[in-house]
């Protein structure tokens, strides 16, 4: 499966095919990664959190934030993900665009 990240943020896929975005975030903050097709369609499949620190003892560590999405249409699909809390439209932290060429 090929990956997004913060360093890289274009990739190329088929029709059909599942990809990973992959951000480092700490949802203990409150601050969690939302993501918006802005063009293209691609739906998410699965989010989940691999944490830093495998010690059960860390409360509050940060980690990945893994979610899985599937290229549903040719063309191109461009994502922005923000970093916010989500009962706060305003709170923006961070953004990332991301480019997925679809063949």
């Amino acid at each position: 499966m090929k990956k997004l990240t913060d360093t890289f943020n274009e990739i190329s896929v088929r029709k059909g095919d599942y990809f990973l975005i992959e951000l480092e975030g700490n949802p203990s903050t409150g601050y969690l990664w939302e993501f918006n097709v802005k063009a293209g369609s691609a739906a998410v499949v699965q989010k989940d959190m691999e944490p830093f620190s495998r010690n059960p003892m860390v409360i509050g560590g940060g980690g990945m934030e893994r979610t899985v999405m599937q290229a549903l249409e040719s063309g191109t699909i461009e994502i922005e993900a923000q970093l916010l809390r989500p009962w706060d439209r305003t709170s923006v932290a961070q953004r990332r665009t991301f480019k997925v060429n679809v063949e």
